[in-house]
Order: structure tokens, then sequence, then C-alpha cells
């Protein structure tokens, strides 16, 4: 208590109510497969070309960025991306398979020693399309280099310049959004400790290769005239570029080659012709893996080793070795089948190309370089007598992770502001949604958005839903997820075409969007807030005697309507029980509950007396005041749409002495007008209606 002992003016402020703010309800939260970036980490993304940034763009085998983007077209406002792989412990987060491309330098001695090593500065496949290309440095060529970080053969960001292998890591490491390097402080005395020029000196011009595994052939005429052919795996890949001088190569090859780049050291000294190709020297980043268990191959040296991991996106994938069609002695194929069935041809390969030509290009498997000491075409994977299966290289778990770990979707348990959940690239897997609802569950704070099945058929979608026929098991019933079907087609900007996807992205965008406009109580759904941008066709068209079937069981369709377009057509959780039938009363009481908690925490330790009730209740009621005025609750008067009750029935002295106090809240949210009906009759002339 304050002491008064001096005549005088005191000022004291008296503590005043203390409002319950709402919280926020319309935060995305989505784990996948992504190209690049952080594995494990919840990271914040406000729009799409910041996930591009971090996450990398478009792959075939994942849908992942797919949902971000339809997140955002939909109106989405930010959302948390988790990127996972295989692990082999779950609950060891430092078990994950995944690893970074990477490449050593080697030095200029006469003996060279390794100088610099460069790594990808996220693990993943997508390292391996990565190069550096190491040039003198501009203003001091006999001391220092230059470097470029290339990403298929094109400058990627801004070159490094002036550097030594002492200085390097400092300036890239930290500033580059490709790569980080290390000095290996190499014993060779400077400056020959720089690391080793990129181009190969055929006479008087340099040739700068741009990508993996290339070769040149020059062909000689008179008068310094000469023609370049680049080959690849032996087969010519780029060119020929006849009629070349050395005033005129430059200007004919660079810009224009995808392979080369050239400079001219003595314009008086032009290549001579080659008799077999020249192997050119191309400083590429390898080993780069997405972290899938799957099959190891070994190749054809006496004795065989390991040469080639190879791993499935999916279930029932499987794969044939073969000798090449064009250079049958020295490269290989890969046919990739499904169930038996040729899905994907890959030709003319080696080990050094592998990589990049199979993981930039396939949906189904993900191969990787073991590093055999074999010489080439040695080391390359003997030829298969009988299909291979490779196993699926993600499971449930890498997906729902673990608490110990905080890995998969248990990474999510240390950020509170998460709402809407979504697993695109595991759709239709029924325990892992069963899990991820429980999930949802449990923390009490976020709802499942889930996708079915691809290609099923209405009768199909059901038996999903209800765990009968070919999908015999647990029933969905869960008030914290919901069942959308079936899936859209989008436009794919990797083909150019349209490609089916799961709707689960532009659903999660959807609810992001009609909360920000409307509110958390409005149905996301109908031909307004449920219209999709982001869907250019339906897989399949429901009709409305085949959703008769299947709204009563909580499947959300998506529909297509002439004049509306493609749209969401209907709002319903997987719970059986009728009291949460709906998406916008479970997210409401989602928000009431999390927002009362959040703006009540005053109230532990405070003295549980009627004043403390009575401030409670003023505060909570104002908070729901604000929440009936907003149209959520129903009613024409405060009294009718909600009470706050904290009084002696509910606090006897038998609960106040077990240091509880208890607050009984009733809310009466409003339903979606599912079934619009209007009675229509004739109306008699002459009579009252």
């Amino acid at each position: 208590m304050p002491q008064y002992l001096a005549p005088g003016v005191y000022i004291e402020e008296v503590p005043g109510s203390k409002p319950v703010e709402g919280v926020g309800t319309a935060t995305g939260a989505f784990v996948g497969i992504a190209e690049k970036g952080p594995i494990g980490e919840p990271t914040l993304i406000t729009n799409f070309t910041q996930f591009v940034g971090t996450f990398g763009g478009f792959v075939a085998h994942g849908y992942l960025a797919y949902a971000v983007q339809h997140f955002f077209n939909e109106g989405g406002t930010r959302c948390y991306v988790v990127r996972t792989c295989h692990y082999g412990t779950i609950t060891d987060r430092t078990s994950l398979s995944a690893r970074a491309a990477s490449l050593t330098l080697q030095d200029r001695a006469t003996t060279p020693r390794n100088t610099l090593r460069i790594d990808a500065l996220s693990a993943g496949s997508w390292g391996d399309g990565l190069g550096v290309l190491i040039e003198a440095a501009t203003k001091d060529p006999s001391a220092k280099f230059k470097l470029t970080v290339l990403q298929r053969g094109v400058p990627a960001e801004p070159p490094y310049d002036e550097l030594t292998p002492a200085s390097a890591p400092g300036a890239i490491n930290g500033t580059s959004a490709y790569i980080k390097v290390a000095d290996l402080a190499s014993t060779t005395s400077a400056p020959n400790n720089r690391p080793a020029a990129s181009a190969v000196l055929l006479n008087g011009l340099a040739i700068t290769a741009l990508d993996r595994d290339l070769a040149v052939e020059v062909t000689a005429g008179t008068g310094g005239v000469f023609s370049l052919a680049v080959r690849q795996a032996g087969v010519v890949v780029d060119g020929p570029y006849p009629n070349l001088t050395m005033a005129s190569v430059e200007r004919k090859i660079n810009g224009v080659s995808g392979c080369l780049s050239v400079q001219v050291a003595q314009a008086d000294n032009p290549p001579a012709a080659t008799t077999t190709p020249t192997p050119l020297r191309f400083f590429g980043l390898a080993g780069g893996w997405d972290g899938l268990s799957g099959v190891v191959l070994q190749d054809r040296g006496t004795p065989p080793v390991n040469t080639l991991a190879v791993s499935a996106w999916r279930d029932g994938v499987s794969i044939d070795i073969a000798n090449a069609t064009t250079d049958p002695a020295n490269a290989f194929k890969i046919t990739v089948k499904v169930g038996g069935n040729p899905v994907e041809e890959f030709d003319n390969l080696t080990i050094a190309t592998v990589e990049r030509d199979v993981n930039e290009r396939s949906a189904l498997i993900e191969v990787n370089d073991l590093g055999s000491a074999t010489a080439a075409p040695g080391n390359r994977p003997a030829v298969t007598t009988t299909s291979v299966p490779v196993p699926g290289g993600l499971a449930d778990a890498d997906f729902l992770g673990a608490e110990p770990a905080r890995n998969g979707l248990h990474a999510f348990d240390t950020v509170d502001d998460i709402n809407i959940v979504a697993i695109p690239d595991r759709p239709g897997d029924r325990e892992l949604i069963l899990a991820a609802a429980a999930y949802c569950q449990n923390r009490g704070d976020c709802f499942l958005v889930a996708d079915a099945p691809y290609g099923l058929s209405p009768q199909a979608a059901l038996q999903f839903k209800q765990g009968t026929g070919d999908y015999a098991g647990n029933a969905f019933n869960s008030s914290y997820a919901a069942l959308y079907y079936p899936w859209i087609q989008a436009s794919d900007p990797l083909t150019g075409g349209t490609k089916p996807v799961p709707p689960s992205g532009a659903i999660v965008g959807t609810y992001s969007a009609t909360d920000v406009a409307r509110g958390v109580h409005k149905a996301p759904a109908g031909i307004n807030e449920g219209y999709l941008n982001s869907a250019v066709g339906v897989e399949r068209a429901v009709t409305k005697g085949e959703q008769e079937l299947l709204n009563p069981e909580g499947i959300n369709v998506i529909r297509s309507f002439p004049g509306a377009g493609i749209v969401v057509w209907g709002a319903r959780t997987l719970s059986a029980d009728a009291q949460w039938k709906y998406i916008n009363v479970r997210r409401l009481l989602l928000f009431i509950e999390e927002s009362i908690e959040q703006g009540t925490q005053w109230v532990v330790f405070e003295p549980n007396d009627r004043s403390l009730w009575a401030k409670v209740k003023r505060d909570v009621s104002s908070f729901l005041s604000v929440v009936w005025q907003g149209g959520a609750l129903f009613g024409s008067t405060p009294q009718e749409a909600f009470f706050v009750k904290v009084d002696d029935e509910n606090n006897p002295p038998e609960v106040r002495d077990l240091g509880r106090l208890m607050i009984d809240v009733g809310v009466a949210p409003v339903k979606p007008a599912e079934f619009v009906v209007f009675r229509i009759a004739q109306k008699i002339q002459g009579a009252k209606a």
C-alpha cells in the first residue's frame, strides 16, 4: 500500500480493463519436398518470390512449390514452410540423409594440392546444377582470381573478383545465395595456391566449358579459318560452328553457345585441328542428395564396386539399365517403370552427367553418383536382365516428424502462429492424415486441410473417407480436419502446359483470404470466397447427384459451374459429431479459445475473489461483444449470442481451495446457409398472403 506522510497532491495510476485481443487465424503451414533450403526448420514466407529464393522453384517430383504458389494466388497472406527429407532415425534430427553438393578445387602447383572447398548452401540434388568459373582477376590477374557461380551453365549472381584462397570465404560466405567456401590452406606458395583456371588453352584460344563432361573438336581450314564442335558422352551436342576466325570467334560463340565461352589470348595463333576431341574443364559441384532411401547399383569393374544410388519419390517404381542407344560402348540408358510399365527413359548417360540429366527431369527417381574409382566407361552401372525394384524414398514419419527432433510437422511445435496445415506432397495418405489431424487436435490451435488421392471415383472417395473397401482401416472422424475432392488442374511452369495437383494449397489460401476479408466465422466456400483462382480445370466433373453421396460424409467437393467457374462447394469437417459439422464453427471456436487463453494470462496468481471475477467477466464479455458485432455469433442482443458465468455457483470454497478459478463461457456461433430452400406457391387472386 502507498504511504502518505507529507502533505501534498499524489498521482496514482489505477489499473483499468485488460482487453482480450483476437489472435490471428490466417497463417498457413506447409510440410513438403522442396528443391533446396533449410531442412526441418519452419521458415516464414510472405510471398512466392521469397519462397523461390529460399526453397527453390518447381520440381517434377513434388507439389510443395505449387501449393505455396496457389496459397498466395488465392489471397493467402503468410505461411510457414518446412522442408523434409528422409531420416535414418526420425527422433534424431541429425540423422537426415540429405547432403549438400560439393567440389574441391586444386591449385596451380606442378603437383596440384587441394586449395578450396565449395559447398552448395543447402542440401539436395539442386546443388549438382551448380558450378564455378575460375578466371584471372580483373585488376591483379597475376596474383588473384575471379570466381563466378554458375547455375545450369548460366551466371547466377555477380562474380567475386580480386580473390585469394584466404580472402575467398570472407568475400563469398554470407553474401552468395548459392555456395559457401572454405580455404583448405594449401601449402603451395602464392600465387600458385590459387585454384586452377577453368579455361583450356588451344594455342591462342582459351575455351571454357559451361557444362560437365564436354570435349571440343577443331577442324582447321586455310587462312586461319576453323570450326568448333562440342561433344558430350561422344555425341555432338553443340555446333559445329563453321567459318570461325580469331576475329569473329568470340562474337559467334559467346552468348550463342550454351556449352562454351571463349576468349582470344593470342590473335595470331588460331587453334590447330584435333585428331580426337580435347576434354574441357568444368568445375561442377556433385554429390547433392535430397535424402531418400533407395537401391545401390554396382559398376562393371573387376571386382564391381558401388557406383550409383537410385531412389524413388513414390511406391511401385522399378528401373532397367541398358547400354546407350547412340554410344553403347561408353554411355548407358535408364528406363523407369511404374507397375511394370515404362514411364520415363533417360538415354546417353555417363556417370559424370547422370545426376544432372536425371534429377532435373525425372518426376519419379533421383540418382546419386557414389564416386566409383573404376575408370570410365567401366564405372557405368551394369546392365540389368530383370527390372530392379526401387523402394519409396520418404516415409510417413518423415512428414509427421517427432517431438524430440522437432522435424517434419513437429517442427511447428515452437511456432504458435500457425492456423491452417497442409501436407501437399503426401496426398491421399490415410495414416498420415489421421496422424496430422491428431496433431492439430492435440495442439488445439490449428486445422488440417487434407487431399483425397488422385483418380478416385465418387464411390472410391467415399470408401477412402469411411475406411472401407480398398481403403479398409480407421474412418476419418475429426473436427480438426477437412477433406477435399477431386484434384484441380493448374498451370505448370515446368512444361508450359497444365498438370493435376492436390487442391490443399489453393484451399489453405482460400481459408486465409476468407478470414481476412470476412472473418473466421465465414465458411470458406461458395461462388465468391470459394472461387479458385489457381484452377484451370478439375480432375473430374462431380455432379449434384454424386455430391449428394459425398457431402453428408464430410467430403468437400470442388465443382465447376457455368458462369461461376471452379469453386469450393463444401464446408464440412470430418467429424461425426453434428455439433462440429462445419469448418467455420470449429475454427471460430479455436479463435475464441486461443484469444481468451492469451488475453487472460494476467489472471494467474491474482487473488481469487469477487473483484477478480468481475474483471474477468468484464474483459471476456467485451471481447465476445466485439466478436458478436462482427457477425460471428447468432443473436439480436449480446445476451442471446453469449454468456460468461463466474460466481459462487461455479466457484464454491472447495474449488477455490484447489487454487482454481472456473469461468463458464457459452457462445452461439453462426452456421452456414448450406441448404437454401425457397418455398414457392401460387398466389390465388384476392387471397391474403
